[in-house]
């Protein structure tokens, strides 16, 4: 009897790990980024939102990324260059729209800190910034097609807002940083676990 009772209990176990494991979401995007309050400010950016499936086309998450920009330009014969990395750490919500078919549209926010560092040269004077811990939001949507089942590709577009207003001083002069604007727009991968 206790064996049944043990075989009744592992097998209970497994279909409620079983199912609670399907519900884990894990979508992730790399994509161009582009600063938007910055004159030709470029780079990339890799995302991974883990989450849960709340089966209600809900998904919680949590979103951990790295983003690179990059520019460089000349003016007057004065050549400038500098580059920022921003580390985001925010949580949120994803809403995936089942019609039926092979295409899931998405749509999410999320609200949390972004960690930022930037650095750069003008006219052969070096900067460093300290990092800034800043808070930031973003808004976004795309679509993903079903290439299996649990899996999707697609494309998604974020809108990012990262709320900065600090400031740092190089060589002697104060430099007052302005709220971060930022698009990011690229594939988006998107598995159930």
């Amino acid at each position: 009897m206790r064996l049944i009772q043990a075989v009744v209990a592992v097998a209970v176990l497994g279909l409620a790990s079983t199912s609670m494991a399907q519900n884990i979401a894990l979508n992730a995007g790399l994509g161009y980024t582009r600063i938007l309050n910055g004159d030709g400010v470029n780079g990339f950016g890799i995302d991974v939102f883990p989450g849960y499936n709340l089966g209600n086309g809900v998904v919680p998450e949590l979103q951990l990324g790295f983003h690179y920009n990059s520019t460089s330009a000349e003016v007057l014969g004065i050549e400038s260059s500098s580059t920022a990395m921003t580390i985001p750490i925010m949580l949120g919500a994803r809403y995936e729209l089942d019609l039926g078919g092979m295409i899931k549209p998405f749509a999410g926010a999320h609200f949390g800190i972004s960690m930022g560092k930037a650095s750069g040269e003008t006219a052969g004077v070096s900067f460093d910034a300290d990092m800034t811990t800043d808070l930031s939001f973003n808004v976004g949507a795309g679509a993903n097609y079903a290439i299996a089942e649990g899996m999707g590709l697609g494309l998604g577009l974020w809108y990012w807002m990262i709320l900065s207003g600090s400031s740092t001083e190089v060589a002697g002069v104060t430099i007052e940083t302005e709220n971060g604007q930022l698009l990011n727009v690229g594939l988006t991968f998107t598995m159930a676990l």
